[in-house]
């Protein structure tokens, strides 16, 4: 008789359990926690993740980490740097210049390689994120305008200030 109760019982409230899990909301992904419309601007995390990303196509053998060769090979595969020695913009920002005022991607990569152990890994291209970031976000407000990145990159075309690269904007 007890075990039948049980099962009355049970099936009772099953229906309605089932209706309160039908109306819970999908977990948010993973991603989506940073979710913000497009002109609202980027956070820290968003920028060092879409750094990271970038940077790590350099990556061609996938050990994690980027050589000097594979670096190099990235940057005169670009066609706005390529063999032309700069920016591509005419540009000249201080520190990864040689000295006839080309790129350098030698200079550019040992600044990158905090550690000096010969490659750029995950941790030294969020450092370097980081830095360009708070160089960056001019009000300080923990966000990056679409303003404020264009600001950023017309200093730079201006000679006011290190290039991208060596904070990880290849």
């Amino acid at each position: 008789m007890r075990q039948y109760m049980l099962r009355v019982a049970l099936a009772a409230l099953l229906p309605s359990a089932a209706a309160a899990v039908a109306q819970t909301p999908p977990p948010p992904s993973p991603s989506a926690g940073d979710a913000r419309p497009a002109d609202a601007g980027m956070t820290l995390a968003q920028f060092q993740a879409a750094q990271a990303a970038r940077m790590m196509t350099a990556d061609t053998d996938g050990d994690g980490r980027i050589s000097l060769a594979e670096w190099s090979a990235q940057i005169a595969a670009r066609p706005d740097r390529g063999d032309r020695g700069d920016r591509g913009d005419g540009g000249r920002s201080e520190g990864h210049h040689g000295a006839e005022g080309g790129y350098d991607p030698v200079r550019t990569f040992a600044r990158l390689d905090t550690n000096g152990d010969g490659y750029i890994d995950r941790t030294e291209i969020y450092a370097a994120a980081t830095r360009r970031f708070q160089r960056m976000d001019s009000n300080g407000d923990g966000i990056l305008t679409a303003d404020e990145r264009t600001a950023a990159h017309g200093g730079m075309r201006r000679g006011g200030g290190r290039g991208a690269a060596e904070d990880g904007h290849q």
